[in-house]
């Protein structure tokens, strides 16, 4: 019965995301009168690497301690590529779901994301500002669908002084 409950659940996920989608590319058809497939394309993509980042992490409970290492080690990787020299089409944006995920791994999540934050690679030593500055982000300014977290301004502000890594700028 369970099954089939999540089975109903996730198949009125997939068909909102796609009515969505569907929904985008008429009301941009009829008010440009131009088929522009690309940012219905980018929409479905970003909704299912959303999707799929909620569902591992709703999934950590249940995970095996291997299982866990895995997909903590794969996320990893991926939220490596939004680094300094990201080139993905998402990178304004698109790390704050893999950090999520990383952090719903518990202890290891949270020490791996520390570690990115202060970390310096190569043999210049030099630090990856993007991926320091999104680990803090991650850590240390949360934000979650399910809830709102406020905090008072002097809060934040004291937390972003001793935490945060210089700004490496805007993404162009």
């Amino acid at each position: 019965m369970t099954i089939l409950l999540h089975g109903i659940g996730f198949g009125l996920v997939t068909a909102s995301i796609i009515a969505l989608a569907s929904v985008a590319f008429s009301l941009q058809f009829s008010v440009t009168t131009t088929p522009n497939f690309a940012h219905g394309e980018l929409l479905t993509v970003g909704a299912y690497g959303a999707l799929i980042a909620q569902t591992l992490t709703q999934m950590t409970s249940a995970m095996s301690a291997d299982q866990l290492k895995d997909m903590l080690s794969a996320l990893v990787v991926l939220f490596r590529e939004f680094g300094d020299d990201s080139q993905r089409a998402d990178a304004a944006w698109g790390w704050r779901v893999v950090g999520n995920a990383i952090l719903a791994c518990g202890q290891p999540g949270r020490e791996i994301l520390e570690a990115m934050r202060t970390e310096r690679r190569g043999a210049d030593q030099r630090q990856d500002r993007w991926l320091a500055w999104v680990a803090y982000q991650v850590l240390c300014v949360p934000q979650s669908p399910e809830k709102a977290t406020l905090c008072e301004e002097k809060e934040a502000v004291e937390t972003h002084t001793k935490y945060a890594p210089p700004f490496p700028g805007w993404r162009v």
